[in-house]
């Protein structure tokens, strides 16, 4: 059995039984590049035949758009410049997008419009469904970063999309909301949250726990996205259920710890992440969790020392 493969078979089947995908998880799945020694992007020659060589290499897209028009045009160039950039690219269909170049990014598989206004970096799959983007300056480092996620995400997110198409139930789009999360695409993770939390009657046993799973999902959302008020709607929604599982409780402390930090409630949310970090919460919300306790830890500091001047 190939590689490709072998992936689809192992993310078919954590899909199969409802396992969070982690990150982590799915590097292994994907396996680890050696380097190679080439010093320049190597971008397509032609932005139309492009998308058939990708699909035909099974190779993700990587679209930069190379506006000189833009404040951080200048700089995103050098970005790409730099050696581990250049590398991160390897594992791409590179297409560069230069100024005054009309180009349509929008796919019909993917869950909204993208389009070049205001974008630096756009992903797509081999088949040409929008997974990831970047707008703006992107430095080197987190570019990188962005671009490994997204080719580490790149068949996982082949095989959820694939079975949203072959049956669009609830459980199967919860999948793959949480894969646009693992690449930090919340407006597509939000609206299937959000579809899904307006389509499931919560009165109803069977969907319970899919519902208030992508309620809690969406309040987180809105929180990292900066929309503490929406935030706390969904968390009060959520809250009506009364019974809640453990897991999900400790996913929601979380969510309100974060909305109590926007508002500067540090002491409040210190309170609430506690000593530790729960040992059964997923990978992605203790990273979370640990990086949000530091921001209040380090708050904290800041307010006390400005009271004791």
């Amino acid at each position: 059995m190939n590689e490709t493969l072998r992936s689809r078979a192992a993310i078919g089947r954590a899909l199969a039984v409802g396992v969070p995908l982690s990150l982590g998880v799915l590097v292994v799945l994907l396996g680890v590049r050696e380097r190679s020694t080439a010093t320049a992007v190597e971008w397509r020659s032609s932005i139309d035949l492009a998308p058939e060589q990708a699909r035909a290499e099974r190779r993700p897209q990587m679209w930069f758009f190379a506006m000189a028009d833009r404040p951080a045009g200048e700089s995103m160039e050098k970005v790409f410049q730099d050696p581990d950039v250049v590398e991160a690219t390897r594992s791409f269909a590179a297409i560069r997008v230069d100024g005054g170049t009309e180009v349509e990014v929008e796919s019909p598989g993917s869950p909204g419009p993208a389009g070049p206004q205001g974008l630096s970096v756009l992903v797509k799959t081999a088949e040409g469904d929008v997974i990831a983007e970047r707008a703006g300056f992107v430095d080197a480092p987190a570019l990188v970063g962005f671009l490994e996620r997204a080719r580490a995400m790149h068949e996982p997110m082949i095989v959820a999309l694939g079975l949203v198409r072959e049956r669009p139930r609830p459980d199967s789009k919860a999948q793959l909301a949480v894969l646009y999360e693992e690449l930090e695409n919340w407006a597509a993770a939000e609206d299937i949250h959000r579809e899904i939390v307006e389509s499931l009657d919560v009165d109803d046993a069977n969907p319970r726990t899919l519902w208030s799973n992508s309620m809690e999902r969406l309040a987180r959302i809105q929180v990292l996205t900066g929309r503490s008020a929406e935030a706390r709607e969904s968390l009060s929604r959520l809250q009506q259920l009364g019974e809640v599982d453990p897991e999900r409780a400790l996913r929601t402390r979380l969510t309100e710890a974060l909305v109590l930090f926007i508002e500067r409630r540090v002491n409040e949310a210190l309170a609430l992440l506690g000593a530790e970090i729960p040992a059964t919460l997923a990978q992605a919300d203790r990273r979370l969790w640990h990086r949000t306790k530091s921001r209040v830890q380090a708050e904290a500091r800041l307010l006390s020392d400005s009271r004791s001047r």
